[in-house]
């Protein structure tokens, strides 16, 4: 394994993730049931309790853990088999890797460029193990995951060796998007299956607007993407790259999460929102993209306020296709 796809060295198997004796077998239970993924929440809880000790916003940890009924939502429609090689694209904290690999057996290699990630993902895949939800770092068969430090424009792998690529809100923030997927392109095997998950605000709304300042520093933390290359609309063009590519493209999926109500400071939501805000908030008002009032302001409304009823839509688009 780690020689066909060039990963690094990894550290020896600790005795409580001893090889099983016993051939893979899925855990019993029903993906659409919450219970099915316990260990997989219980694992990463105990990754966003151990970082609020350190770090008061640790926002991309919390929205891992916040988004995953919508994430394993799309797992029935790609149809992983055990066995499979499948590479996770810009696996940051790894999600996707560990739930592919413990819930449908498949050998799941995550890459991402981001060290400090990939040292929490390795912290899960850990706990994991010991919990028995993956199988050990050399078990060859089913339910493995191995990480490895990289860029997705130039991925350390061979032609074709991977079944399948899976990207999930990664385009949005590149430079080359077209050069990321062509390189998912090439390490993916004839008739291999992609599939990239990302955003696009033109298809997400909310009515009425929140509060002035609120707005405004969402508009600005939006803008300050843009400026570093990053594209909040990338979702809508990933089919014509993935075509550009050499993919035939299979489905084009909206992944909605829509509601009514009123949004309230201590809802989770609302706590996830300004951490990553507040996180930001200083580099905004560094490049003059919002004064240091108005973004205190936005902060101050978001910790302690209630928003107004309101009707909220938030889409993202999922494009399944096949390697030609």
């Amino acid at each position: 394994m780690a020689d066909q796809f060039s990963t690094p060295p990894q550290p020896a198997v600790s005795p409580t993730a001893a090889r099983p004796e016993a051939p893979w077998r899925p855990p019993a239970g029903n993906t659409g049931d919450p219970q099915y993924w316990r260990a997989v929440d219980a694992a990463y809880g105990e990754l966003v309790r151990e970082e609020r000790a350190r770090d008061p916003y640790p926002w991309l940890l919390l929205q891992t853990v916040a988004t995953g009924v919508l994430r394993r939502s799309l797992y029935p429609v790609l149809g992983m088999r055990p066995g499979a090689r499948v590479l996770d694209a810009g696996t940051g904290f790894g999600p996707v890797a560990v739930e592919l690999a413990g819930a449908f057996g498949c050998r799941v290699v995550g890459v991402d460029s981001d060290g400090a990630q990939l040292k929490l993902a390795s912290t899960a895949t850990d706990n994991l193990r010991a919990a028995s939800w993956l199988r050990p770092r050399d078990a060859s068969d089913a339910a493995t995951v191995s990480l490895a430090t990289g860029s997705v424009g130039s991925l350390p792998f061979g032609d074709g060796v991977f079944d399948a690529v899976v990207a999930r809100f990664l385009l949005q923030h590149l430079e080359d998007p077209l050069g990321a997927v062509t390189e998912m392109a090439r390490v993916t095997r004839p008739g291999g299956l992609i599939c990239v998950i990302d955003v696009d605000d033109g298809l997400c709304l909310s009515y009425p607007q929140p509060p002035e300042p609120l707005r405004l520093l969402e508009e600005a933390y939006q803008k300050a993407q843009r400026d570093r290359g990053g594209d909040r609309t990338i979702g809508r063009k990933v089919a014509g790259m993935l075509d550009a590519a050499g993919v035939a493209v299979v489905h084009v999926l909206v992944v909605p999460q829509a509601g009514y109500g009123q949004r309230r400071a201590t809802d989770e939501g609302q706590k996830l929102l300004h951490s990553r805000l507040s996180a930001v908030a200083g580099e905004l008002a560094e490049r003059g993209l919002l004064d240091e009032a108005t973004a205190a302001e936005g902060l101050h409304v978001l910790a302690t306020q209630d928003m107004p009823a309101a009707t909220i839509v938030d889409m993202h688009l999922a494009v399944i296709g096949r390697r030609r």
